[in-house]
């Protein structure tokens, strides 16, 4: 697969990257679906969690007859393809991302991309910043023909997320809507837009023009740099716990996020707080144990995280020529780190 990035979860996460020498191909698709499939039924520990092993034997035969068909016939096809089967295990840990190359045949000023920073307040869309006299908290009602809810649905088909959650899935898809409006529906060189502009109650339309690659990725929400960890207090019967992240990496850093634990429930305990307040909203996870030792403070009988933890095999994994040099690369610093224990 040219262009396809897969990471998948086995008891750490597992990276491939595929690269036929042929592309483009209905050959070069079949093979790549084939050993797509391979790598995810003996590897992926929680592959029939949500769906039957029947259900996706009939997708990977609608996928086969789909490019025998000829109806597979580019890049962004066959990852969309394959996108649609992934998110079916419903496993946040195992997801699909177009690699750059994806994007290789435009060029840097090629205008194609949606010019908009939007935001998803429940299932309404909201332009979320001044745009060429669009005005922050416009609410869109249509793209080029193609409703919200539409474009909204076509694009949760190829996000992945854990269980049933959609919270993650509108996530994804407002931070890098340029990126997946263009993987669903390709170039675009205008935009019809269905509107209702700011403090207005009536329907509006107006015509943006297509941005480049470049100029999408500028349009990102940008990132800001935030404390792992907070605790404050809003007022005297108030704490507000903030934790940004279960990510600690090394065992020093992981007590240290035990002992912040540890302090402030004392402070909150001795100041005799009546109402606490946790903010997680930017906490995508992080090291095993971690959000268990949050819980332990929270919860007042004992509990279980999981009843077991399956790992279909502890061979490496089928085709480690396409094992992403990150996974080596990591294999190779916990073999150093079990040899320093």
């Amino acid at each position: 697969m040219k262009y396809l990035f897969l990471t998948l979860t086995l008891y750490f996460s597992v990276f491939f990257c595929f690269s036929q020498t042929q592309y483009d191909n209905k050959t070069a698709f079949l093979e790549d679906l084939k050993i797509y499939r391979e790598i995810v039924e003996t590897s992926h520990s929680g592959m029939y969690l949500y769906t039957t092993k029947n259900e996706f034997a009939l997708m990977f035969r609608e996928s086969i007859k789909k490019i025998e068909a000829n109806k597979i016939v580019s890049n962004r096809d066959f990852f969309l393809l394959i996108s649609a089967i992934h998110s079916k295990i419903n496993c946040g840990h195992s997801s699909t991302y177009p690699t750059g190359k994806l994007f290789s045949n435009l060029e840097d000023n090629q205008k194609s991309f949606f010019p908009l920073k939007v935001k998803f307040i429940k299932d309404t869309l909201i332009v979320a910043s001044d745009y060429k006299g669009l005005k922050k908290g416009t609410q869109l009602i249509g793209i080029n023909n193609k409703s919200i809810q539409e474009i909204k649905n076509d694009a949760f088909k190829i996000i992945s997320s854990d269980g049933y959650n959609t919270t993650f899935k509108y996530r994804q898809l407002e931070n890098d809507f340029s990126q997946f409006y263009f993987l669903l529906y390709g170039k675009q060189e205008n935009f019809d837009l269905k509107i209702i502009p700011y403090q207005s109650s009536s329907l509006s339309n107006v015509t943006l023009e297509s941005i480049s690659v470049q100029e999408s990725e500028e349009s990102k929400p940008t990132e800001t740099i935030q404390k792992a960890t907070d605790l404050s207090f809003p007022n005297e019967k108030t704490a507000l716990l903030t934790v940004n992240t279960f990510s600690t990496e090394t065992r020093k850093n992981q007590r240290k996020f035990f002992k912040f634990l540890n302090r402030s429930f004392k402070e909150i305990q001795e100041k005799g707080i009546e109402n606490l307040i946790l903010d997680i909203r930017e906490n995508t996870g992080g090291d095993d144990g971690n959000d268990m030792e949050l819980a332990s403070y929270l919860i007042n009988k004992p509990f279980k995280e999981n009843k077991f933890r399956k790992l279909n095999t502890n061979e490496l994994p089928l085709y480690p020529e396409y094992l992403h040099p990150q996974w080596k690369q990591m294999m190779v610093y916990q073999k150093r780190n079990h040899q320093k224990i």
